[in-house]
């Protein structure tokens, strides 16, 4: 009798360790490259006052994907911008995760910037900004 009650709470705390690492959350690591639709930026902004870039597309097909950070690269005049978005999670909502971020570029700025921000397939989306 005592071995068969060690042997069930053995068991049970075997399910139990099994079921609470199976909820568990975790990112998994997997990042990717966020395909930008548009993007909302000025035309003219005065060289003391900050630039904001405004982004939309979508940032992934369920709710296990979202935005995860910007990738940018300044040379000169020229912004180079990179969005990644990561993976994680086991159970995931169905929803469109939408893309709407903003990035903001602070003071001072230079006479003309370029902005690229390049996409997933190679192409890229460029915008120049005029500066007072």
């Amino acid at each position: 009798m005592l071995d068969e009650m060690r042997r069930f709470y053995f068991l049970l705390a075997l399910l139990c360790a099994i079921s609470f690492m199976s909820c568990k959350e975790e990112d998994d690591g997997k990042t990717y490259q966020i395909k930008v639709d548009s993007l909302v930026i000025s035309d003219v902004v005065n060289a003391d006052e900050a630039l904001t870039i405004q982004f939309f597309g979508t940032a992934g097909p369920d709710g296990c994907h979202s935005f995860s950070r910007f990738e940018v690269n300044v040379k000169a005049e020229v912004v180079s911008i990179k969005l990644w978005g990561k993976v994680a999670g086991n159970v995931c909502t169905q929803s469109i995760v939408p893309l709407n971020e903003k990035y903001v570029i602070h003071p001072p700025l230079s006479k003309q910037l370029t902005i690229i921000v390049n996409q997933p397939d190679g192409s890229f989306i460029e915008r120049r900004v005029k500066v007072n």
